[in-house]
């Protein structure tokens, strides 16, 4: 540390430019902007509190007022919310409270008492506490029996809240103030010599490394000897495991379309102890002919016997029953020669006329690996991600929180909010891998050549979209005319599975992938990996679509990038694991 701030005393004077890149490409700087925002409705709330200013309440515009009553008290609810995750739409909040008294107004008596629930919270986001609290308590007498509980809770919140205003401002204040310092942070260094570059940058990259360790707790470190203690017994033998492993090579060894898929033949699959360490066999999936592995470590809470982990079976349809304890299934892909990409030729049956430049025609030489069959839910994330408990459940749409108009969450359903980097570290961390492109779209594609595995129009029952479910309540998403019963994520596997026993590869959230980003580089026979240096922004690919966006975002071939260190709310990620003897 001495010796970084050192060189960093020494390094040339940073320009006016340098010190704004650095604060704008800060990862804190969008939450940073977002607090700036948030901090001042606070602020502004105070004021009409105390008469400095007066509250003046915007006119609708006949786009929102023609809208139905649910999608006005979307509209409302994100502009007004008291949590500061909820509240999406920021300094609108004399409009969320038009926006909430119109609600209101055309409510019906089943909904009357949660549409006088929002405007009470949009009267006290407007600092008028005392209407606030009367509104409140009409939004109590009125519930009903089945919602009168969570009414009561909020009129609850509301009435701790009121006497809390200014402590919740000064609070808000110091996390600016934070965040402020956090990205007004130096981290462009230029030196008269690249020595001294090249000194401090790998110093830079050895404190990253000791912190890092520094953190690790010794719980964990212990959780982690006593599961590799165990881990080759495990495999090779596991007391629940239905199938053995001399089994399951003697079936695809024999790949002849009874105990395991023809795509096998020819394909050297040795499944060798290395390949398989942490793996138990689940059986051939009855509809696929593909063979499915569980992954011990994803299903282990880190204090039960290890042993008593079961392993879950086939029903004749070839699904497997999920809940959050669940841990991540494995699918053997043969691999081969995949075709990725898209033509702009009508009469070949890659034809896409919406194709882009990034995504042209081609093919690559696959080696066997194995994919999961669903995305990493946030249960598996949760038992992963053991060496500190600030991310132990990333998601924004996680169990527990509520979410106006969406579906309970639980630990089945996708981890989202977590970054490139992240995912990467804990993948590795437990021996596995991102997909590359080309090995996410082979998956995906499995074996059809049209953009989507289904016609546009049949894809509500295998793909989770943007759809009139979405549309009902309000959201600014393009959205297919369909519904598919969600408006956020579902859990995974909710829809139909690929002709590879993939789900959710069309849909639900997108994924990240493991390659750079540039559209130039080509991918190399084996995992088909392209080059790792990145583009020149520093971005990392997501495929498959997501519960925010249409159909067209979610065709087989359709790339988009983000930061390595970018985070939203409908991007996760699927696990891979490659075979390195014996393919």
């Amino acid at each position: 540390e001495q010796a970084v701030a050192e060189l960093e005393r020494r390094a040339l004077p940073a320009t006016a430019a340098e010190l704004e890149q650095d604060r704008r490409s800060h990862p804190d700087y969008p939450r940073f902007e977002q607090w700036q925002m948030h901090t001042a409705a606070l602020r502004r709330a105070q004021q009409i509190r105390t008469g400095a200013l007066t509250l003046i309440e915007p006119e609708p515009s006949s786009a929102l007022t023609s809208q139905s009553v649910d999608a006005i008290h979307g509209q409302a609810w994100k502009r007004v919310a008291p949590l500061f995750a909820d509240r999406k739409t920021r300094g609108e909040e004399a409009l969320g409270l038009a926006l909430a008294r119109l609600a209101a107004a055309r409510a019906d008596a089943a909904h009357a008492s949660t549409c006088l629930d929002t405007l009470a919270w949009a009267l006290f986001a407007n600092g008028q506490d005392a209407a606030a609290l009367r509104t409140s308590a009409e939004a109590v007498a009125k519930a009903a029996p089945e919602v009168r509980a969570d009414i009561a809770a909020s009129a609850q919140r509301l009435a701790d809240a009121v006497p809390a205003a200014a402590a919740t401002i000064a609070e808000a204040e110091q996390r600016l103030a934070e965040l402020d310092r956090k990205v007004a942070q130096r981290r462009t260094f230029r030196f008269p010599g690249e020595a001294q570059r090249f000194l401090h940058d790998t110093l830079v990259e050895l404190l990253a490394k000791i912190r890092s360790l520094e953190t690790t707790q010794y719980a964990d470190v212990q959780a982690r000897l006593r599961w590799a203690r165990n881990l080759e017994q495990l495999t090779s033998a596991h007391p629940n495991a239905k199938v053995s492993w001399a089994s399951a090579r003697a079936a695809i060894q024999a790949a002849d379309g009874k105990v395991a898929s023809l795509l096998y033949a020819g394909r050297r699959m040795a499944l060798a102890a290395e390949d398989v360490l942490g793996l138990v066999p689940i059986g051939m999936n009855p509809v696929t002919k593909l063979w499915e592995f569980y992954d011990l470590r994803s299903a282990w809470d880190g204090k039960s016997d290890p042993a008593a982990i079961p392993i879950p079976t086939h029903a004749a349809d070839g699904s497997i029953s999920l809940d959050g304890s669940m841990g991540i299934v494995f699918v053997l892909l043969p691999g081969g020669l995949a075709h990725l990409g898209a033509s702009d030729d009508p009469a070949s049956p890659y034809f896409d006329p919406d194709h882009r430049d990034d995504a042209p025609l081609r093919s690559v030489e696959l080696a066997p690996f194995m994919l999961a069959r669903h995305e990493l839910t946030q249960g598996q994330w949760s038992r992963l991600w053991t060496w500190n408990d600030t991310e132990r459940q990333p998601s924004y749409y996680r169990p527990g929180r509520r979410f106006q108009g969406i579906e309970p969450m639980t630990a089945a359903h996708p981890v989202e909010n977590v970054d490139w980097t992240m995912c990467d570290l804990l993948l590795r961390r437990h021996g596995l891998l991102l997909p590359s492109e080309a090995q996410w779209e082979y998956a995906c594609r499995a074996g059809t050549t049209s953009p989507w595995v289904v016609p546009r129009e049949q894809l509500v029952g295998v793909a989770n979209l943007a759809d009139a479910s979405a549309k009902a309540i309000g959201v600014n998403w393009a959205c297919e005319p369909w519904s598919d019963g969600h408006i956020a994520h579902a859990a995974v596997g909710s829809f139909g599975a690929n002709a590879f026993g993939m789900h959710d590869m069309h849909g639900n959230v997108f994924e990240w992938c493991r390659d750079g980003y540039r559209v130039s580089a080509q991918e190399r026979p084996g995992d088909g990996l392209r080059a790792e240096d990145v583009d020149a922004l520093g971005n990392r690919p997501y495929r498959g679509g997501c519960f925010a966006h249409p159909a067209e975002l979610a065709r087989s071939m359709r790339r988009s990038g983000f930061l390595a260190t970018d985070r939203n709310n409908f991007l996760g990620l699927r696990a891979a694991r490659l075979l390195h003897t014996g393919g």
